[in-house]
C-alpha cells in the first residue's frame, strides 16, 4: 500500500467522523470552519490532493495538531475519543511518512 493510500484512508474515515453533527461544534468554539458543509469541502479537497500525490502536508497536519483543526471542534468526551483514534492513526502515518 501507497503511503498516500494510508493517507486517504485516514481522511476518509476522517470525513465520515466529521459528516456525524454528535461529533462536532461548530457554534460555541472558534473554528476555521463556519459550517459542516465547509468543513466537508476542507477534507475532501485534502483527500483530492492526496489521491493526485500533490498533499499539502502543512495544511493536513492543521486539521490534526491539538489545540488547532478538529480539536478544537470536537463536541464530547464520546467523539474526543474517536477522534483522538483519527489523530493517532494521522500521528503515525506522519512519523513514517514525513522524513523527520
Amino acid at each position: 500500500m501507497k503511503s498516500s493510500d494510508s493517507l486517504i484512508a485516514i481522511l476518509q474515515d476522517t470525513r465520515v467522523w466529521a459528516s456525524d453533527r454528535s461529533n462536532i461544534n461548530l457554534e460555541r468554539i472558534y473554528s476555521e470552519w463556519s459550517s459542516q458543509e465547509q468543513l466537508l469541502a476542507d477534507i475532501n479537497s485534502h483527500i483530492l490532493s492526496a489521491e493526485k500525490d500533490k498533499v499539502d502536508l502543512w495544511k493536513v497536519l492543521m486539521l490534526f495538531v491539538p489545540t488547532v483543526g478538529l480539536c478544537e471542534i470536537v463536541s464530547s468526551d464520546q467523539s474526543a475519543g474517536s477522534y483522538m483514534q483519527l489523530a493517532e492513526r494521522f500521528d503515525d502515518w506522519y512519523v513514517r511518512n514525513s522524513g523527520n
